[in-house]
Order: structure tokens, then C-alpha cells, then sequence
């Protein structure tokens, strides 16, 4: 038996193709343009201090959320239509793997729905594909929706990720962690097992910034007072269908070797 899998690797592109287009369109009815030119903001230090800086960059109207919301859906019904068919061929050559533990996800879905259109949150044990379109085709499709750079590249690598998320027997994990004062010796990443703690640039920095809108808008109870420095990351893996919680004991011995700097500090060190 031929296995679907080309095949599905070619819908998925050309339904990223067709979405794009949709995007492509509807900006253009709008007046605003694939790109839009923004301000950004980059931390830059000085030998004891440090400020925020303005810089002009572009990016997708898409990541205005105001924007967004008000002028959902994005997708055609056609669109759409290809989605929940493309999610349903996805289901039934996965099926061994599909579908994988994750939260449930908000109601809002501004690609394909209007933002007061709630609707319910997918129950893949209700409805199998529309918990694939969802949960697994939708996220990645509109990440890459708002990231456009050539459209052909990027749709091989929309139609991969998925692929590889619905094929994998794992769940791979990317925790992260900022920290303040922490300084590597070199400025190059320091890595110990699945743990790298590595140097910020100044655009970073403020991404991370307790006083970035961005950055309230989903982290609260921060304790830092300042940009941090440098990002803890771990990478793991865990069940596809359990709740997973990355391991601690390689990052506390990490953190301790930062701090203390035995026998590491001739890699990294605190400065404060």
C-alpha cells in the first residue's frame, strides 16, 4: 500500500499557498501592506547602565492583535474547507500518534472565525479532525502566516513541521528562562547536557524586558528589575500523551556553577 505521505506534504503546501494568498488579498482590501513599517526597541548598555533605544524593522499587520481580531476571518471558505480536509487525511495516516497531550486552547481563532464567533474548544474524542485543524495544522499555520518571508520556503517548512509533529513519537520541549547579571566569558552559549544558557542581544534583551507590553501581556509575578542578560534553555522530551515537567537537576547544578563559579567560572560568571 502507497502511503499517503507525499501526498499530504503537497496539500499542506499548497494550502499554505492558498491561505497566504487569502492573508495577501485581504491585507491588500484593507490598505495595509504584507509588511508594515514598525518601531522596535533594543536595549543598549553602557559599561555601568543601560537604556532602550528605538530602531525601524517590518513585520506582518498580523501581529497587531487589534488588527487581527477586527478583521477576522482571514481564510476563505475555501480555505478552510481545505483545512479540515487536509487535518482529515493527516488523522488517518497518524492516527497511532494523534492526537497529543496539549491544553485546550482559547476559543478565539481569528484566522477562520470572526472574533465573536467562540464556538467551542476542539474534543478530538467529539471530532478527530477538527481537533488536528486546530490544535496542530492552525498554530502552525498561522506562526508562519505572520513570519512570511518567500512563500516557497516557507511552505515546505510549515508542511514539515507538522508533519513531523504528527509522525513523532515524542514531544520535544523548549523551556526558557531569563537571567539577569549573568554574563558568559566569551559570549558564546554555554551548554552543559540539554541545558545552554546563552548571551542575549540587545533586541532580545528587551523581548524578555519586564517593562515590554508584550511581555505582560502573558508573564506576571516577574522579580527582575532589569533587561536580562543572558536565557536559560533546556530541551527535552517527554510522552506524547502525558503532562511533562522538564528535569531540575541539571539546571540547578548550572545556575549554582554560575553563581558560585567553581569550577566553571573560567566559562561564565555573574557579574553584579
Amino acid at each position: 500500500m502507497t502511503s499517503a505521505l507525499p501526498n499530504l506534504r503537497t496539500r499542506l503546501i499548497d494550502l499554505f499557498g492558498s491561505c497566504a494568498a487569502s492573508v495577501g488579498a485581504k491585507l491588500g482590501e484593507l490598505g495595509l501592506q504584507p509588511m508594515e513599517a514598525v518601531t522596535g526597541y533594543a536595549i543598549v548598555r553602557a559599561k555601568d547602565s543601560w537604556s532602550v533605544e528605538p530602531y525601524r524593522t517590518a513585520r506582518s499587520p498580523l501581529h497587531d492583535h487589534s488588527i487581527e481580531r477586527r478583521c477576522a476571518p482571514w481564510l476563505t471558505s475555501a480555505d478552510v474547507q481545505a483545512l479540515n480536509e487536509v487535518a482529515a487525511a493527516l488523522l488517518a495516516e497518524h492516527r497511532s500518534t494523534l492526537p497529543f497531550n496539549s491544553p485546550s486552547g482559547g476559543r478565539i481563532w481569528p484566522l477562520i472565525r470572526t472574533a465573536d464567533d467562540a464556538g467551542h474548544p476542539p474534543d478530538f474524542a467529539v471530532d478527530g479532525p477538527d481537533w488536528v485543524a486546530r490544535m496542530l495544522i492552525y498554530p502552525a499555520l498561522r506562526h508562519h502566516l505572520m513570519n512570511l518571508h518567500t512563500m516557497t520556503t516557507t511552505g515546505a517548512r510549515f508542511a514539515d513541521e507538522v508533519l513531523d509533529v504528527a509522525a513523532d513519537t515524542a514531544l520535544r520541549y523548549l523551556s526558557q528562562c531569563p537571567l539577569v547579571n549573568v554574563f558568559t566569558a566569551d559570549g558564546g552559549p554555554l551548554t552543559v547536557g540539554t541545558v545552554t544558557v546563552r548571551m542575549l542581544d540587545g533586541i532580545e534583551q528587551h523581548r524578555w524586558c519586564p517593562s515590554n507590553p508584550d511581555y505582560r501581556m502573558w508573564r506576571t509575578g516577574s522579580a527582575m528589575s532589569e533587561p536580562p542578560t543572558a536565557l536559560l534553555e533546556i530541551t527535552s522530551t517527554g510522552p506524547r500523551n502525558e503532562w511533562f515537567s522538564p528535569p531540575r537537576t541539571s539546571v540547578e547544578r548550572i545556575l549554582l556553577a554560575l553563581v558560585r563559579q567553581p569550577p566553571f567560572g573560567i566559562m561564565a560568571g555573574v557579574r553584579g
